[in-house]
């Protein structure tokens, strides 16, 4: 069986978990890693024994691929995956699919007409104890649910700006509504009240990332 080529769009953190994970599969290797920062793409295409690109296009371009990983910040979603897409190739996208709704969707409509294998990085769903917990909701209707996300915030210079990051809701908050869709069911109706604290720049700034979110869904 001959390996997998896997091309890698991003060269940051989450784009090097992925590449140590996928290294401990005999039959994968990442073979291109594309990414804007030069010296950040050299030094994890070097760890993997693989080429370094300066973008997605010359990745595509330059590597015979059998599929990619897309792991850019939120507000750079869109384009990449539409061009990998466009190229037939299997597609996996770290999670949010995008900073904005319009984005996320004109992606979701190019991999439907794409056909081919996609998936995005909600790796909770495969946890052994939603699979438990799945059982357990089976025949039992959830009455009530309740999520809270408890962190610090992220030290990445796109995060505090909503047209980078999209919001903490949508950035990290968006792995416990889907496993409310998951373990519950989708949503009919959303209610939802957010405010700034300045944590992040002005409170008058309108890019600002909100910083209180309560929100109330009814299934």
């Amino acid at each position: 069986m001959s390996a997998l080529r896997i091309g890698m769009v991003g060269a940051r953190g989450v784009a090097a978990r992925h590449v140590r994970v996928l290294g401990g599969f005999d039959h994968v290797r990442v073979v291109g890693v594309a990414d804007p920062d030069d010296e950040r793409a050299t030094a994890l295409a070097a760890a993997c024994g693989a080429s370094a690109w300066p973008h997605a296009d010359a990745l595509l371009d330059g590597e015979r691929l059998d599929a990619v990983y897309v792991c850019v910040p939120p507000g750079a979603h869109g384009t990449v995956e539409e061009r990998v897409l466009h190229a037939g190739l299997p597609l996996f996208v770290e999670k949010p699919l995008a900073a904005d709704l319009a984005t996320a969707e004109r992606v979701a409509r190019a991999a439907a007409a794409a056909g081919v294998v996609t998936g995005t990085g909600y790796r909770w769903r495969h946890l052994s104890t939603v699979a438990r917990a799945r059982e357990l909701l089976a025949d039992r209707p959830v009455r009530l649910a309740m999520a809270y996300w408890l962190d610090r915030v992220p030290p990445a210079p796109w995060w505090p700006r909503r047209s980078t990051c999209g919001g903490q809701l949508i950035e990290q908050a968006t792995h416990l509504l889907d496993l409310l869709r998951l373990l519950v069911g989708e949503v009919s109706t959303v209610h939802a009240a957010a405010g700034r604290d300045g944590h992040a720049g002005t409170v008058e700034d309108p890019d600002q990332v909100d910083r209180r979110f309560v929100d109330a869904r009814e299934w």
